[in-house]
């Protein structure tokens, strides 16, 4: 065995085309690890060593617990060695060998969803993913290995690679392996992050069949397969996966999950809808000695300490019910072998347990594990909530580990907003990354990563907004404008922010005491300004009212107020609503109310803005118009205008954003099915449904309109083809569906009429 300087070697883990893995020792620290070295007669070769290079440089790019951690990289003369964490917990094969539950196999897919979204965001494409690169740690959490054939979506690297990859294919080395490489890989074409959803989804089927969708010798044979033939379907019991294997499996890699984040969604609605199979998945045969193992557990059950009251209460069981149970194992043992579906992890033991006779094999133990785990501060999140799933794998309804679960949430959630409330959003966000991966479906998770990001855009746009007022200071009048309503945005999104409201203070008072200045040296209209200004950033301060009255009681206030109104009723008429910036209705009122709080007509005046703003945010919505909203949202939150309009604004303008990006995909997703001849079918991913959400978002939708009118019409072709064909039952039934989705065609009223006259005469 090779040698390497500070390792010490224990034996070769696997072998491939490239590169042999050894598990070693690092002497300094005492930590297990990985090595992944360059074949020698392969590391004289520059492009072998190039693309090793770029699995060094991928691999450092990477830092997901999802993906096999790199923990250093050693390039001494013709080595080439990758030094890797340990995944102590062996392959996919292995663990399938040994049998998974499907609540694990979930729970895997989830993991590997999310860490191939975190890698595809890096830009990184893995390209072969197969069992033998999926592993597990000793406590079972999962990640990928070998991105040796990884793509690094940069385009000054990808054409440097690509190269390399051409001349390597040349010479009969594969990018990939050939039963899991998708239509796109096989076929040379572009190759995008989907790809990686194809393999994963070969591997699923794999999983929960025992082999692989579609075999063949060659990747032209293989390719025409898959584009030929369609998705197998999967057995009975593991149908709740077919939607997302079919999804997994399209031809066309647009028709893929996008990310991993839709991925996961899919996973959990499984879970969520009950769907979940309670079976146990094994590749191995179970033989009798695993039987006697199970049925010599069962009889020795009585004398475990821990169990002892639940047997003194199954003493009077029938022993004839257990014997012929017993009977039924070993049936059971000469029956099982091959690709071995069981409900339950063992089960016999389960069928015992249900019945009474025994308590569900490995709680105790499970549950022991969860407890003392617990106990670990340096245990992370994602192990603890494994190891309550693996109690509650076995008895969904145990106290103690939903209890626990629930505490530990919550510890989870405080932890966050301890960090949010200091302002550690590197802890917080990593925190909430741990939490979304444990606890999928607890809302409040969503809602503290949407408090994080807003502050951190509130943060962001305070060092801008104190950086603006530093550059032009306190008394440039645009920019202490603008200042005035950065500040209010930050408490919008930071509620309570300290620095801001502190901000919002220092400015009122600097001009309550200007206001002051300019009343004492008889400038009114001056004065008049800087209260306003005052009076925005700080309604409530005291010195406020001091000058307000000192205003009132000159003898020009009268008719500035006048003069205000006039000036307003002006603007309003010319349509200067809330801009431009200090020449515009809303500004004007807002200096009235500055003198004068109660006054009817400029309170009036401001409702009138609103109102009319209202109906230009409503109009410019109907028309799509969407930068003319944002504009009015910004030009009314600018002149402080009544805060919960602007709000009210605002989300109208996201809603119907949302809505109409909502309508875009469905009538691509539409069109792309019209294309694939989905009409009305499948149930879930049809032509038909996406249009009739198209009409439910967007009533009168001309185009939704069209392509139904498009898809009845085929329908309507494929009848005329059946009849002619003879098949008049299933041209009736096509027929059917065409006037179901457009009712009333009057030729095919006729057609049906005619058509089911001739079925009653038997023709």
């Amino acid at each position: 065995m090779w040698e390497l300087p500070g390792y010490q070697l224990e034996r070769k883990l696997g072998e491939g085309g490239m590169g042999e893995v050894f598990l070693a020792t690092q002497r300094r620290t005492g930590r297990r690890v990985a090595i992944k070295r360059l074949l020698p007669s392969l590391s004289v070769h520059p492009d072998f060593r190039a693309l090793f290079a770029r699995e060094c440089e991928t691999a450092s790019r990477l830092s997901h617990p999802a993906i096999v951690a790199l923990l250093e990289t050693i390039s001494t003369g013709q080595e080439l060695c990758l030094i890797m964490e340990y995944m102590g917990g062996g392959d996919l094969r292995a663990r399938l060998a040994h049998g998974m539950h499907m609540s694990t196999l979930l729970s895997t897919l989830r993991e590997l969803a999310l860490g191939l979204d975190y890698a595809h965001r890096q830009g990184v494409t893995h390209g072969d993913i197969k069992p033998e690169h999926i592993l597990f740690r000793e406590d079972d959490s999962v990640a990928l290995a070998d991105f040796g054939l990884a793509r690094l979506l940069h385009t000054e690297h990808t054409e440097r690679t690509e190269h390399t990859e051409q001349r390597l294919h040349q010479n009969g080395f594969a990018a990939g392996s050939l039963p899991y490489m998708s239509p796109e890989q096989l076929g040379q074409q572009t190759v995008d992050d989907r790809a990686d959803f194809y393999s994963l989804g070969v591997v699923l089927y794999q999983v929960l069949t025992g082999d692989v969708p579609y075999r063949a010798d060659n990747a032209a044979t293989l390719l025409q397969r898959q584009l030929q033939e369609p998705v197998p379907r999967l057995p009975s019991h593991v149908a709740a996966f077919q939607p997302i294997v079919e999804r997994l499996l399209a031809r066309r890699s647009e028709q893929r999950y996008a990310n991993g984040a839709e991925l996961v969604t899919a996973l959990d609605r499984v879970r969520a809808d009950g769907l979940l199979p309670n079976t146990t998945i094994r590749t191995e045969v179970v033989n009798s000695a695993e039987i006697r193992a199970v049925s010599a557990s069962l009889l020795i059950a009585t004398k475990d300490a821990l169990r002892r009251p639940q047997a003194e209460a199954r003493r009077d069981r029938s022993s004839l019910m257990t014997l012929s149970l017993i009977a039924i194992l070993g049936i059971l043992a000469v029956s099982m072998a091959g690709y071995w579906i069981a409900t339950n992890p063992v089960r016999v033991q389960t069928l015992l347990a249900d019945l009474g006779i025994t308590e569900q094999p490995g709680l105790n133990e499970a549950w022991n594990e969860a407890r003392s785990l617990r106990q670990d501060p340096n245990q992370g999140l994602r192990t603890l909530v494994a190891a309550y799933e693996r109690v509650l794998a076995i008895d969904p309804q145990h106290p103690g580990a939903r209890q626990d679960m629930a505490s530990l949430a919550g510890e989870w959630k405080d932890s966050i907003r301890e960090a949010l409330a200091g302002g550690n959003f590197g802890s917080a966000q990593t925190r909430l990354a741990e939490a979304r991966q444990a606890f999928p479906d607890d809302a409040e998770f969503p809602a503290l990563a949407a408090e994080l990001e807003d502050r951190r855009t509130a943060e962001a746009l305070l060092t801008s907004t104190q950086a603006l007022l530093r550059s032009h200071g306190v008394d440039d009048v645009p920019s202490v404008s603008a200042a005035i309503q950065s500040y209010y945005e930050i408490l919008r999104l930071s509620p309570g922010h300290p620095v801001a409201r502190s901000e919002l203070d220092a400015i009122a008072d600097h001009y309550a005491r200007k206001a002051a200045d300019e009343v004492a040296a008889g400038n009114m209209d001056l004065a008049i300004s800087a209260l306003d200004r005052a009076s925005t950033a700080n309604p409530s301060l005291p010195e406020i009212a001091t000058i307000r009255q000192a205003i009132q009681r000159t003898t020009s206030t009268l008719a500035t107020i006048e003069q205000f109104l006039e000036e307003a009723r002006g603007f309003r008429e010319s349509g200067q609503l809330v801009s431009p910036a200090g020449d515009n209705a809303a500004a004007i009122y807002h200096k009235i109310l500055s003198i004068d709080p109660d006054n009817a007509i400029a309170t009036q005046g401001l409702n009138e803005v609103v109102a009319r703003l209202r109906a230009m945010v409503a109009q410019r919505l109907a028309i799509g118009d969407f930068p003319a909203v944002a504009d009015i949202v910004s030009q009314a939150s600018a002149v402080n205008l009544d805060p919960v309009a602007v709000e009210s604004f605002r989300q109208q303008l996201v809603a119907e954003q949302e809505r109409v990006k909502a309508v875009n995909r469905l009538l691509e997703e539409a069109r792309q099915y019209i294309r694939d001849g989905f009409l009305t079918a499948p149930e879930r991913g049809n032509a038909a449904l996406a249009l009739r959400e198209v009409q439910r978002l967007d009533p009168g939708n001309s185009e939704a309109r069209a392509l139904l009118r498009t898809v009845a019409e085929r329908l309507a072709e494929v009848a005329r083809e059946a009849r002619g064909a003879g098949l008049n039952a299933e041209a009736l039934q096509y027929l059917d569906l065409a006037l179901a989705v457009v009712p009333g065609v009057e030729e095919w009223q006729a057609l049906r009429e005619n058509w089911g006259k001739g079925s009653a005469n038997g023709r």
